[in-house]
C-alpha cells in the first residue's frame, strides 16, 4: 500500500485561510478554506481526501490484477475449451472409403494408413485412441497381425452405418 501523500500548505489567503494540495498519481487535488475559521475544517477534509485517494489507488491496482488474472485464465480456458472440442466426435462419422491400416509410431500414437503394404510410406491421419477411430470413421477391425513395419490392425467401414 502506498504512502499518504505529502501535504503542502500554502502561505496564508486574505481573510486568514490557506490553500492545502497533494498529488496522487499524477493528479493535484487542492483544498481552499474561505477564512481561518473553516481552516481547521478544510485542513481535516484535506488529510481525509489524502487518505481516501490512497485507499481508493489501491483498491484500483488490486482490481486491475484481478482483472490481469481474469483474463490470463479467461485465455487458458479458450485454449483449452478448442482441445476439448476437437475431441468432440461429429454427429455424423466419416465413412473409410476402403481398408485401412492402424499402427502405432515408436512414440506410442496410433495412426490411421491408407495401406499396410507401403508400411510408413502410406497416407495417415494421427488418431487420439482406439475410440477416436471408431467414432470418427465408423470402422472395425477386421484382421491384426505383424509384418516387417511391426504390429497392423485392419480398419474397414461398418457395414450397418
Amino acid at each position: 500500500m502506498m504512502p499518504v501523500p505529502e501535504m503542502t500548505v500554502w502561505m496564508e489567503l486574505p481573510g486568514g485561510g490557506r490553500n492545502r494540495s497533494f498529488h496522487v498519481d499524477d493528479c493535484e487535488v487542492r483544498v481552499s478554506s474561505r477564512d481561518r475559521d473553516h481552516d481547521a475544517r478544510a485542513a481535516q477534509l484535506t488529510n481525509e481526501l489524502a487518505a481516501a485517494a490512497v485507499g481508493i489507488t489501491g483498491r484500483w491496482a488490486a482490481l486491475e490484477a484481478e482483472r490481469n488474472g481474469a483474463l490470463r485464465r479467461v485465455g487458458e480456458l479458450a485454449r483449452e475449451n478448442a482441445r476439448l472440442l476437437e475431441c468432440v466426435p461429429p454427429p455424423q462419422p466419416a465413412r473409410l472409403l476402403g481398408p485401412g491400416c492402424v499402427r502405432f509410431s515408436s512414440s506410442g500414437e496410433l495412426w490411421l494408413l491408407n495401406k499396410r503394404e507401403g508400411g510408413w510410406s502410406s497416407w495417415g491421419v494421427r488418431l487420439d485412441g482406439w475410440d477416436d477411430l471408431f467414432r470418427r470413421y465408423a470402422a472395425v477391425i477386421t484382421e491384426h497381425g505383424v509384418d516387417e513395419h511391426g504390429a497392423y490392425w485392419i480398419a474397414e467401414p461398418e457395414a450397418s452405418r
